[in-house]
């Protein structure tokens, strides 16, 4: 069964517990009266309780005839649910791009350490023309102005996640006017956050 799936199932319980106890009570709650570790990992449940029980309330108002049908509430809450799902996906799928291309700077750094340990032994290494070559490949920059710089294909990327949604800037070849890019981003983003501000009053 899938974790969706066993959310449903024992939904008033889940609920009930959510209601009057943190997340982590709640889990630890249920893994003593449902098993529910056997279903899914905590960092699952925790993501997936909020919207399962915004969801679920949205249903309770006003809809006692459709919580009637087990299909109709299934489908609703499992489009809802795919649709965490994808997002949380996205950010596993660029978090694996940027650990991988951590490690190839780890495998550069690692290399240039044996050849410093090669030199201390008094072996004739040029050490110095290494440390450039490395310090000027396409090696990752860990964060600029706290946006997480990625290159894929010759092109530098910046993101960052801003209010529960990631943000990207296209930065190009070089990163010679990433600053700059940054800053008119996030110029950008602050204009559109006070022009919704000023739109709700």
């Amino acid at each position: 069964m899938t974790p969706t799936g066993f959310l449903i199932q024992h939904r008033e319980t889940v609920l009930e517990l959510a209601n009057k106890c943190s997340a982590s009570e709640t889990w630890r709650t249920l893994v003593e009266k449902i098993g529910i570790d056997k279903a899914m990992k905590e960092n699952s449940f925790k993501v997936l309780l909020k919207p399962f029980m915004e969801t679920c309330s949205f249903f309770d108002y006003g809809l006692n005839e459709k919580l009637h049908s087990e299909k109709w509430l299934n489908r609703e809450l499992q489009e809802q649910i795919d649709g965490l799902n994808e997002k949380l996906n996205n950010e596993q799928e660029l978090n694996e791009k940027l650990n991988t291309q951590i490690d190839g700077l780890n495998t550069r750094l690692n290399t240039l350490d044996g050849l410093n340990e090669k030199l201390n032994n008094g072996l004739n290494v040029p050490v110095d023309g290494l440390n450039t070559k490395l310090n000027t490949s396409d090696a990752p920059v860990k964060s600029i102005a706290g946006w997480t710089i990625t290159q894929y294909d010759k092109y530098f990327r910046a993101f960052r996640k801003i209010k529960g949604k990631v943000h990207g800037v296209h930065l190009g070849r070089t990163l010679t006017d990433a600053e700059q890019k940054i800053q008119a981003k996030e110029q950008q983003l602050n204009s559109e956050s006070h022009s919704n501000t000023a739109t709700d009053t």
